[in-house]
């Protein structure tokens, strides 16, 4: 708990010195423009757009509290750009002092920092906006397993993750997702946790996005597995939205099909949650099961992949990464997570690892490094 506040302390330290470090160059090149002197008025804006995304989190679930959300996520994604190619430009402009172009007039003059602010702004803006449009764009991808004692009448795994529904991700979201999981025409659904970003009141909309999930069709049903930001698979209002969804939660439970077995893990690091007793081990989960068929795992986070390569799983799915989300977080996620295991999928031994970037966002709701994606497995399973 400590480090975690520490690491918050670092956060909103560095949050401030981007703030100033953006607020003070943006100044410098409107100045180029215009008498620009209540520089107040873009402090405020500086501070207090990218707060609404806070604001929102504490006003009554509703259209305008998603809005307000809404607009401070949009806020700091466009803010977090702006800061990048601001030192992208500065960065670049130190190097050319070391050249002799810093020696032309043009280098220093009013005109050229006026067009390279205008630059910085264009692109900070396009970037944003091609992320938000991406974010809410599903696609789909396929991948193909084979197991050992496969049948040729295979069966379809829809596979879709971190829905984060909440303040930001209701039943319009959930519209695509479903259309895209029904053009697949799979057999079974998975869902591999963060149904929800925090708490199940927090969606406006909660009833109309289990109408939505209630859509999904599929022969042997819809099964979800919690993540880190789910509530409690004891807490009542999660389970009734479960209900109602028509989803089956499976928290450290096996189900027995005529040709595999399925296992949902319980999350082992949940925010809102507790696991002070430690899940299940695949071995006690499977003790009873018929080990002759092949065993598919549900998991949110992929750091259980270590434990189904090792009991021997067919395949196991998961989710949590985003795949990074946004640049130039994609590259923390795959450095912290592995190549094989942010992303795509990887055989390990003789498991099938499936890591998809979900549907939904966390925080800016942006996609620039990734793609919300419906991932369709085929396989030669026989259901």
């Amino acid at each position: 708990m400590f480090i975690m506040y520490v690491l918050l302390i670092l956060m909103i330290l560095l949050l401030v010195a981007a703030i100033v470090y953006v607020g003070l160059r943006a100044i410098r090149w409107l100045r180029t423009m215009f008498d620009f002197r209540r520089t107040y008025v873009l402090w405020i804006v500086l501070v207090l757009l990218p707060l609404l995304f806070v604001v929102g989190d504490f006003l009554p679930a509703s259209g305008f509290a998603r809005a307000v959300t809404l607009t401070g996520g949009v806020s700091i994604g466009l803010f977090l750009y702006a800061l990048l190619f601001t030192a992208a430009a500065d960065l670049l402009a130190l190097l050319l002092r070391l050249t002799p172009l810093s020696r032309r007039p043009a280098f220093r003059s009013r005109k050229t920092l006026r067009v390279v602010g205008c630059a910085v702004l264009a692109l900070s803006v396009c970037v944003s906006v091609y992320g938000v449009v991406n974010a809410a764009t599903i696609d789909r991808t396929t991948y193909s397993v084979s197991f050992e004692n496969g049948a040729d009448d295979g069966m379809r795994i829809a596979l879709i993750s971190d829905l984060h529904l909440g303040s930001e991700i209701g039943s319009a979201q959930m519209c695509r997702v479903v259309e895209e999981v029904n053009a697949c025409e799979a057999d079974i659904v998975v869902i591999a946790g963060d149904v929800f970003n925090a708490e199940v009141e927090d969606c406006c909309d909660l009833d109309e996005t289990a109408a939505e999930l209630r859509r999904i069709k599929s022969r042997l049903g819809v099964y979800a597995v919690l993540g880190n930001h789910d509530p409690s698979p004891e807490y009542p209002p999660l389970q009734a939205f479960f209900e109602s969804a028509g989803i089956r939660l499976l928290n450290d439970e096996t189900v027995a099909f005529s040709g595999f077995t399925l296992v949902g893990r319980a999350e082992s690091a949940p925010i809102h949650g507790d696991v002070s007793e430690g899940r299940k081990s695949l071995e006690e989960l499977l003790a009873g099961a018929d080990r002759s068929k092949p065993v598919i795992v549900i998991d949110h986070r992929p750091a259980g992949v270590d434990e189904a390569v090792a009991f021997g799983a067919d395949l196991i799915m998961c989710g949590h990464t985003h795949r990074g989300q946004i640049f130039p977080a994609n590259l923390i996620a795959a450095w912290t997570h592995g190549a094989g295991r942010n992303y795509g999928h990887t055989v390990e031994g003789n498991t099938d690892v499936i890591v998809t970037s979900g549907v939904g966002y966390w925080g800016p709701p942006m996609r620039t490094a990734s793609d919300a994606e419906v991932v369709l497995i085929q396989t030669d399973l026989q259901g």
